[in-house]
């Protein structure tokens, strides 16, 4: 995946994270369930120094 994006410059990296947060909270307010949405989930790979899209909207949904 580093591969993949090391076309795009920083700033255009920024953007993309931000519209993939929002696909991935919209998905799980769709599915409802962070285990299922995410069963392969590879934290260290996917949120290094960053908070899990689907983690937040969990607990945002279980408050």
């Amino acid at each position: 995946m580093a591969q993949a994006l090391a076309v795009l410059d920083p700033a255009e990296r920024a953007i993309l994270s931000g519209l993939l947060d929002k696909v991935l909270t919209g998905l799980y307010a769709e599915i409802g369930n962070a285990d299922l949405l995410c069963r392969l989930c590879d934290r260290a790979s996917c949120t290094t120094d960053a908070t899990c899209p689907v983690g937040q909207a969990e607990r945002e949904r279980n408050g």
